[in-house]
């Protein structure tokens, strides 16, 4: 049955109208008589009955609500695909309708499909780890729609955020602040701990690193740690273990004489001499040398030889029988096979005096025959 408006009633009321014209007939049981047809005053009554019944049948009919069952449209779906910034499918970004439901992944080639979207104004979202979420904000008239192709949409990467890193260096055992401490940052960074062994390393970014933290009478540490996305600062507490160091006995003759200024007057006395070359506290502080050999570079009749690992070797320009490389002096002591880059700091040296001839080379560290090889004297803070 299909109605259309108000006029459709009386057409539903024409097809009960032959029900008031239908012969009315009753059988009765055998042996009442002859005569099957009824009586013509029963025969009115009942027509009287079918009219009222016909009239109620017209009225429900025009009156009462009809109910159509219709078929609904299913909404709109829409279709797209979802690339990187370099033109790269981008696969499992989700896709969620007014940011509250998800309602679709995007497959292997970055492809995906929303389906039974209703009509009205939405937003669509897509989000991916590593991505910038981008939304999407649009209406869909009452009117049935096709699906609706968006086309290729574009995901940027998130910006490379930059971490610092902090740190304080301590003594495994007393926990004491350990000052002067080189810390490097992937044998790439290098700095030193303060007075309270703090230290700093800017502009890191995000993912895995290692540690790497020395000082003269400690073990050397290592220790590897991860920058997660987008953090802003990393603290660390790294413990070094005091490493006991021996050496070998020394025997030193002569005299020392204590002046009032410190055991560097004799380092400018014989400064002012004219003989060997010096580098002074204030020279130390003014170059950007890492470790003491780096302060040797460009001294006459030496050379430095890098090696492996910033392990750098001294050598005597000129080579002499037996001798290549100059002995070395620490506070006056012969120090052998003593590798001073292991020993020491340039923030702990308060001068250096380098004597590559024999003939200038002071008594005081003529000794065993260090006036042949040369002599390296380095004076601590």
């Amino acid at each position: 049955m299909h109605l259309e408006g108000e006029g459709d009633h009386g057409r539903a009321g024409a097809g009960l109208q032959p029900l008031l014209d239908l012969p009315l007939e009753l059988r009765v049981p055998s042996g009442v008589g002859n005569e099957a047809m009824i009586q013509p005053s029963l025969r009115a009554s009942l027509r009287s009955k079918v009219r009222s019944i016909s009239r109620a049948l017209l009225l429900l009919c025009a009156f009462a609500p009809v109910s159509l069952t219709a078929q609904q449209p299913a909404g709109t779906a829409l279709t797209g695909v979802v690339f990187g910034p370099r033109g790269e499918p981008l696969y499992h970004v989700q896709v969620l309708l007014d940011a509250v439901d998800l309602v679709a992944l995007t497959d292997s080639s970055g492809i995906f499909r929303v389906e039974g979207i209703t009509p009205g104004p939405h937003t669509l979202t897509f989000t991916k780890p590593g991505f910038e979420a981008r939304s999407y904000r649009f209406t869909l008239p009452n009117q049935p729609q096709p699906d609706i192709d968006l086309g290729a949409l574009m995901l940027d990467r998130l910006r490379e955020s930059l971490t610092t890193v902090t740190g304080t260096v301590v003594d495994s055992m007393t926990v004491e602040p350990v000052a002067a401490a080189q810390v490097g940052l992937d044998g790439e960074v290098e700095v030193i701990s303060d007075a309270n062994g703090v230290f700093r390393v800017d502009a890191v970014r995000a993912g895995f690193h290692t540690l790497a933290v020395r000082r003269i009478g400690y073990e050397p540490t290592f220790v590897d740690f991860e920058i997660p996305t987008g953090q802003a600062r990393v603290n660390l507490i790294v413990k070094v273990k005091a490493l006991p160091t021996q050496l070998a006995e020394v025997v030193v003759e002569g005299e020392r004489t204590i002046y009032s200024s410190g055991k560097l007057r004799e380092f400018y006395d014989r400064m002012s001499s004219g003989f060997g070359h010096f580098i002074t506290r204030s020279a130390i502080e003014k170059s950007s040398a890492r470790v003491p050999t780096e302060l040797l570079y460009g001294v006459p009749g030496l050379q430095v030889i890098p090696g492996a690992f910033g392990r750098n070797t001294i050598r005597l320009a000129r080579v002499t029988t037996g001798c290549r490389s100059p002995r070395v002096f620490v506070d006056g002591a012969l120090i052998r096979g003593a590798d001073i880059d292991e020993m020491l700091n340039p923030q702990d040296i308060a001068g250096i005096e380098i004597y590559t001839r024999g003939t200038e080379v002071p008594p005081t560290f003529n000794i065993q025959g260090a006036a042949s090889c040369g002599v390296i004297v380095i004076w601590t803070m």
